[in-house]
């Protein structure tokens, strides 16, 4: 590794030292094809309309989830009953356990 460092070091100085030159506007070619484009709707990448197709799904998928989750709620609460009293059951046991004579 010893023997990559100079160069790396030669490299990194010789990109600290080159002169950058930031254009200072967009050129005007350039921005009267990207505001025809935006006008236009012609646009290579997704779009805020073909974004919204998946609003849809998206809300119906959080209404099935809502609804699992409520029925299994419901199911837990149901259930709950018969649970309770077995588990202060097996709670109680080592108490009920060293109780005996």
């Amino acid at each position: 590794m010893k023997r990559f460092e100079h160069p790396l070091h030669r490299l990194f100085r010789a990109a600290a030292l080159a002169r950058r030159e930031v254009p200072r506007r967009m050129p005007r070619a350039l921005q009267t094809r990207v505001l025809a484009a935006w006008r236009a709707g012609d646009d290579e990448h997704a779009s805020g309309d073909e974004r919204l197709l998946l609003v849809p799904l998206l809300h119906r998928a959080l209404a099935w989830a809502c609804l699992v989750a409520l029925v299994a709620l419901a199911l837990g609460l149901f259930d709950s009953d018969r649970v309770s009293s077995d588990g202060a059951a097996l709670i109680n046991s080592p108490v009920t356990l060293n109780e005996l004579p």
